[in-house]
């Protein structure tokens, strides 16, 4: 019985060591896995990595430019505005301009008027002749209209020289902002209209990042490691067990052992076949002696151990 509880042992530890190799392999097999996924997982964070990048540096650059739209805004405002007051001093020095000429023209007109009187030989509205002393009350008559025109064309030259002074302060403000600023802003503008796709992208890289990089801090527990702990306590409880049946096999045959030699030892060719071979002898002299006194010498006897 001690004998068969240690093959049982034996063929019960044999079976769970087999089944510990075979959950081993798959552990290794598992962890190769593991290792390639993990390979996979880093390569597509690198990549997610570097799409972020990317997207944030475009996203920085739209940033860039919408700041520089508006600055460079301000500065076409500017330009606009000096332009429109280039417009608005050239319009009013024309209009000075041509109130000039006007003004002149009626001056230049009451002149030769005035010299036309003067040098006729009569009036011409009553016909009577004039003289060298009339032409000084002539010219006196005409001082008021004169002075009145020659006043106006002063005043006009004088707004046709505000006018061009104007004109000189406002193409100088126009001269500080380079008309180059108006298509730095249609370009401004133009890339800081991709800002919201920009962040948007951006963040869309980032979430794909950290999916990324979630899956590869993600651990895949292997199935059988329960199993393989199990298994390992079953194989260790075999391997007492075991030790436990052979210890009781090693009695047990130290028990049969002692019993063999005790039952030698009593046995036909124990002590008792000692006894009887130390007796042997008397034994049978006194049987031959009986023999011979009952059959009065005519049969011979002798005792013989076998």
């Amino acid at each position: 019985q001690a004998v068969s509880s240690v093959s049982m042992v034996e063929s019960s530890l044999t079976t769970l060591q087999t089944h510990r190799e075979e959950l081993l392999r798959s552990k290794v097999q598992h962890e190769q896995q593991q290792a390639e996924q993990k390979q996979r997982h880093a390569a597509e964070v690198q990549q997610c990595e570097r799409e972020a990048l990317s997207t944030r540096g475009y996203v920085t650059e739209c940033e860039f430019a919408r700041d520089s739209a508006e600055e460079l805004r301000s500065q076409v405002a500017t330009y606009q505005h000096a332009q429109a007051q280039v417009t608005q001093a050239q319009q009013t020095k024309w209009k000075a301009q041509q109130k000039l000429e006007s003004v002149t023209a009626e001056l230049r007109a009451v002149e030769k008027r005035v010299e036309g009187i003067v040098t006729r030989s009569s009036c011409p509205t009553c016909r009577r002749n004039i003289e060298s002393r009339d032409a000084d009350v002539i010219r006196a008559a005409f001082a008021p209209e004169i002075g009145a025109a020659q006043l106006s064309v002063q005043t006009t030259m004088a707004e046709d020289s505000a006018a061009s002074h104007a004109e000189e302060v406002a193409c100088s403000q126009l001269a500080v902002t380079p008309v180059a600023t108006v298509m730095e802003l249609a370009a401004a503008e133009e890339k800081a209209a991709y800002l919201p796709k920009a962040i948007a992208a951006a963040d869309i890289a980032s979430r794909r990042l950290s999916q990324a990089q979630a899956a590869m801090d993600e651990v895949m527990v292997w199935w059988g490691e329960q199993v393989l702990a199990k298994t390992e306590e079953q194989i260790v409880d075999a391997e007492i067990e075991l030790l436990k049946q052979k210890k009781i096999r090693q009695r047990a045959e130290l028990t049969v052992s002692v019993a063999d030699y005790w039952v030698e030892a009593f046995g036909d060719r124990g002590i008792r076949a000692m006894l009887f071979e130390s007796i042997a002898g008397f034994l049978t002299e006194r049987f031959a002696l009986h023999l011979q006194t009952l059959t009065a010498g005519e049969v011979d006897g002798k005792v013989a151990i076998g």
